[in-house]
């Protein structure tokens, strides 16, 4: 008994140690004095302190990062998933430098990471070996060094976490009758407040998966088939519901405006030549996971448990194949397809079901008396590997002042949200000022995502509009005080000059006029259904819990 006591804490303690020598590993540039400059690290830095500066005026939540765009404000907590750049931002407003607190979150990443992708891996192969394994293949991909170090892919990042989770909520509904719906919930729940091309894709391979195992899932499932449509249903509608307040207020602005996203983007462009998929350079699979899954391949399929090795892996190099320009990807230039820009997205899906996969394919090989050696090799190996990239990452190293880390005109590439034939370099470089017939008046006050002035009628002459230096998005309102104390709504419009914020004033009053981001009625009942939801599903538990200790209690009376 002490002895099997002992060598379950030996196995605990071997896998903590090798889950945090994991994290470290993929945190050596993190570690190092400087900053890692990757392709967009400039834009999310944005990001992080947009949300940070809005806050500190007051206005949570922070829709409108109002210090981007020379002042101009930007909309990206309109369009882009903000939830889990928020605490950054917290630490930016308690004092920690930008750069540290991207670190920091960029740590509690990998910690993310790390947990998602091993607890779901023993979940599905109930193996803890097993689920070392994926978790090595995993975290030391070059999908993963890539993304997070060369292409500063914060949202994909994030979206990888709650991958494993989607793809054990697939396995909880082909094999084990949906009996842990929360899974899927989670894990698409995650992926709205991360990255929304990934979660398009994650829903659509999702279908896929369950139209392959239609036969598992339909007819040799341990519940009906109705009932499994039923809690399939109410699933995504708690889904919907807990991420509301992204998607809702999404749709409400591209229903009202219309936005740079809408350009045709030729994606064949962007997929990669075969040999580019084991490149540093772009995301890809890496030539080790190659190596290791075409060696599961060749086992005999008596090994692979449920087929989940020879499906997940099988899926994982389709999904490869779709990076690559040997898929015929010219058929999809302008076509809504082409929204995903790149093909290359498809690579962390790709990755996690390899990985997950792999690790299912080699239980058999861990059922005997050298499966510590072999998992010993298998870690040296990759992490090997992986801290050589990293190495040679953290080579590129460079010392950034904060002032030169956040630029207030970085916005991404794409400029994908701004409104439709906005000229970004009159915002940049134009005056702060607001305009009314060709007349230029001074701000008098500007905080957060407010701006105040006075007009007098008398002085500055008779006008019907404002332009004011602020860009247009739905959810603006305006007011003027009036000299007797009067408190009169004006209408807000988008500016032909440019897509600014335009204040009508037809009764030509004299007071002072506030212009601010108030959001929108939309906006406020998705807040509203998404605390409700949330505050549900904690009564539901709660009193689920109480019921289950009750029977249990019952039980225990009732049994001699």
């Amino acid at each position: 008994m002490q002895i099997k006591f002992i060598e379950k804490k030996n196995l605990q303690f071997s896998i903590f140690f090798i889950l945090c020598s994991l994290i470290f590993i993929m945190c050596i540039p993190i570690l190092q004095h400087g900053f890692v400059p990757g392709d967009d690290y400039e834009y999310h830095l944005s990001r992080i302190q947009g949300i940070a500066d809005t806050m500190q005026g007051g206005v949570f939540p922070a829709k409108i990062h109002t210090s981007l765009l020379n002042g101009f404000g930007y909309g990206n907590g309109l369009f882009y998933p903000n939830l889990f750049l928020y605490f950054p931002a917290l630490l930016v407003l308690c004092g920690v430098s930008l750069s540290l607190s991207y670190k920091i979150f960029l740590v509690c990443v990998f910690i993310g990471l790390t947990l998602s992708v091993y607890l779901s891996s023993k979940y599905i192969i109930k193996n803890k070996y097993a689920a070392l394994v994926s978790a090595i293949l995993f975290l030391t991909s070059q999908t993963m060094i890539t993304n997070v170090y060369v292409r500063t892919a914060v949202g994909e990042t994030l979206a990888t976490i709650f991958l494993p989770i989607v793809i054990a909520g697939l396995y909880n509904i082909i094999y084990d009758g949906f009996s842990k719906p929360w899974l899927i919930i989670l894990g698409f729940t995650g992926l709205v407040y991360s990255h929304t091309i990934t979660l398009v894709l994650a829903l659509g391979i999702s279908v896929v998966v369950l139209l392959i195992n239609f036969k598992k899932v339909f007819l040799h499932n341990s519940i009906s088939a109705g009932k499994l449509i039923g809690k399939l249903c109410i699933s995504a509608i708690i889904s919907l519901l807990l991420s509301i307040s992204y998607w809702l207020p999404f749709l409400e602005q591209m229903l009202n405006s219309k936005f740079g996203i809408a350009k045709n983007i030729a994606i064949s462009y962007h997929a990669r030549k075969i040999y580019e998929v084991f490149s540093l350079e772009y995301p890809g699979m890496g030539l080790p996971l190659l190596v290791f899954a075409i060696a599961i391949l060749v086992i005999r399929q008596k090994y692979l448990k449920k087929n989940i090795a020879l499906q997940y892996i099988l899926i994982g190099l389709v999904l490869t194949f779709l990076t690559t320009d040997l898929f015929c990807w010219s058929l999809f230039n302008g076509s809504w397809i082409s929204k995903i820009q790149f093909p290359w997205r498809f690579m962390p899906i790709a990755v996690t079901f390899l990985s997950l996969g792999i690790g299912a394919g080699i239980t058999y090989l861990l059922k005997n008396k050298y499966k510590s050696v072999i998992l010993l090799f298998i870690y040296v190996f990759f992490c090997i590997f992986s801290i050589n990239n990293l190495c040679n990452l953290s080579s590129n190293t460079v010392t950034l002042s904060s002032d030169i880390i956040y630029d207030q005109r970085a916005i991404g590439g794409g400029a994908e949200w701004l409104p439709q034939n906005t000229d970004v370099s009159q915002l940049n470089f134009s005056n702060h000022v607001i305009t009314s017939n060709g007349t230029m008046l001074d701000i008098d006050e500007q905080h957060a995502n407010t701006i105040t002035f006075e007009y007098n009628v008398l002085q500055d002459g008779e006008s019907e509009c404002f332009d004011i230096p602020l860009l247009y998005y739905k959810g603006y309102a305006a007011e003027i005080v009036t000299s007797d104390g009067t408190y009169n709504n004006l209408e807000v419009v988008k500016s032909p000059n440019n897509n600014v914020v335009r204040v009508l004033n037809p009764n030509l009053d004299s007071g002072i006029i506030y212009i601010k981001y108030s959001g929108t009625v939309i906006q406020y009942i998705s807040y509203a259904i998404n605390i409700a939801t949330i505050a549900a599903l904690i009564i539901c538990f709660i009193f689920r819990k109480k019921l289950f200790q009750k029977k249990t209690t019952l039980k225990d009376n009732i049994l001699p």
